[in-house]
């Protein structure tokens, strides 16, 4: 089982939410729970979202039910950034109410990795509603003369349930949270009051816009691995003088995704430089595009061997790094130098771009050609 717990609204909101909701999961976990009841649903996928059906975007404030959820599958270990996660999966929902009777109750679950609080009818979820049975779910409401049936189920004060919604499109798109995780939006909406009309997944929604409760999944143990394709380029000073080589190693990354996602370092790069050069020195530079270079500290020069990672490179940024050496002044020999860019194993190189670059190739370990310098 691939799982993540879940138990708080949208990060963003800050602490009073956070706070709400650890006041509501300290009362309904000191009372006992009347009912404790497995469901499985079927997800319907390429529905309109809840923000959409309402006509305007929601604004998920209600904290009537403690919520948890976890990813039940063992088809999926990765998903690449923006694209289908590749496998239909199953969820596990947890629901734990209060006090208060809720009627028709649903889940969304943005199926582009979109909010679906928000009114967009260009974006879809996946949605499903509940049974009538077995309690905590009832049959509270009576359906009005010349309308449809009421379909979905309703759920009674104090339950507490666990329900495995199956068949989670597998054309779902694989969205990240702030920490790099493979993450699900979701929504679960209800009413307050009987009388809501609901047939089903195609027409539940939020009785009023505060009615609906919006969740991030984090699913930690899913690799999200990013697109970002680095490459670099070299220019080299020599003063045949001061007897000194300046080199100048530009690293660009190509994307389409940012690297260094949550601070993982995911760009690096390696150089042993060739005697009889001397290196003397290292900085990074010139960090353009919302780069970070690394801190002076992290910049590791040992004899000639130059190292350092990347904290953040957005796509589209880049960074330089100076490294500085002195040449005897007897030198006549061409010295050619090679560096190395590395990436972190969730990150994708694209080969068809590789073999566009003139510096680099395929392979989680990209060997650079650099620029050959004489020394004369």
């Amino acid at each position: 089982m691939l799982k993540a717990t879940v138990a708080n609204p949208r990060r963003s909101r800050a602490l009073p939410l956070l706070n709400g909701m650890a006041v509501l999961a300290a009362a309904y976990i000191a009372a006992p729970a009347a009912f404790a009841q497995d469901t499985t649903q079927a997800f319907s996928t390429g529905l309109s979202c809840a923000g959409t059906r309402h006509g305007s975007d929601l604004g998920c404030t209600a904290n009537d039910f403690i919520v948890t959820a976890s990813l039940t599958s063992n088809t999926i270990t990765s998903c690449t950034n923006g694209e289908p996660i590749g496998s239909p999966v199953d969820v596990l929902v947890g629901l734990q109410s209060g006090n208060a009777t809720r009627y028709d109750v649903g889940v969304f679950i943005g199926e582009a990795g979109n909010n679906p609080e928000i009114n967009d009818a260009t974006k879809t979820c996946a949605v499903a509603t509940f049974p009538k049975t077995p309690l905590p779910f009832f049959d509270g409401e009576t359906t009005p003369a010349g309308q449809a049936a009421n379909l979905c189920g309703d759920y009674k004060p104090n339950g507490n349930t666990t329900n495995l919604l199956t068949g989670l499109s597998a054309n779902t798109i694989c969205a990240h949270d702030t920490n790099g995780n493979l993450v699900f939006p979701l929504l679960l909406a209800y009413d307050n009051n009987k009388g809501g009309a609901c047939t089903g997944p195609t027409d539940v929604t939020p009785a009023s816009n505060p009615k609906c409760q919006f969740i991030e999944v984090p699913v930690t143990n899913v690799v999200v691995q990013f697109q970002a394709n680095p490459t670099c380029g070299k220019t080299v000073t020599y003063d045949p003088v001061a007897l000194t080589v300046t080199s100048v190693i530009t690293i660009t990354n190509n994307g389409p995704d940012d690297a260094g996602v949550a601070g993982s370092n995911a760009v690096s790069f390696t150089d042993t430089v060739p005697a009889p050069i001397t290196v003397t020195g290292a900085t990074c530079g010139n960090a353009t595009g919302g780069a970070a270079c690394p801190t002076q500290a992290n910049i590791t020069v040992s004899g000639n061997d130059v190292s350092a990672s990347i904290p953040t490179l957005p796509n589209g940024a880049s960074v330089d790094f100076t490294i500085v050496g002195t040449v005897p002044a007897d030198q006549t020999d061409q010295i050619t130098n090679q560096a190395n860019l590395q990436v972190d194993t969730n990150i994708i190189i694209t080969p068809a771009e590789w073999a566009t670059t003139a510096f680099c190739t395929g392979g989680t370990t990209l060997p650079v050609k650099l620029q050959q310098f004489d020394v004369k």
